[in-house]
């Protein structure tokens, strides 16, 4: 990991690159991750896709002025594969430490999106 000290009468530690600290999962299989790249947030979306006899992991990679994007993105994965509940898990370990579930009724979509997004946000939270 990287990092730029600024000489003041305080050492301050600004990460150029960390790992994500949580993974947000949902259904068979899609990862939302949030690192930190060059100094900015990025949240990269891991998902499976099934094409034929292979199942095909594929990634996407948004930045954080794209944050609707990532929310599109998720509602439609998870409402193409009717899954119903995002969860929360610390880096590397399965325990879910969150969860949300979303409302399947078309007259909560607004509720829905408002869900995912609050979702999404704890993935940037310390």
């Amino acid at each position: 990991m990287k990092y730029m000290a600024q000489k003041t009468n305080t050492i301050d530690i600004v990460p150029e690159d960390r790992p994500s600290r949580f993974v947000l999962t949902g259904g068979y299989y899609l990862k939302v991750s949030a690192p930190v790249k060059s100094g900015s947030i990025v949240y990269i979306v891991r998902f499976n896709y099934h094409s034929g006899l292979n199942d095909e992991i594929d990634e996407v990679e948004y930045g954080k002025e794209n944050f609707d994007g990532v929310v599109a993105f998720v509602d439609g994965y998870m409402r193409c594969n009717s899954f119903t509940s995002l969860r929360l898990h610390l880096n590397g370990i399965c325990e879910n430490i969150g969860r949300w579930d979303l409302p399947e009724e078309p007259e909560l979509i607004l509720t829905r999106i408002s869900v995912i997004q609050m979702a999404l946000k704890s993935l940037i939270c310390d």
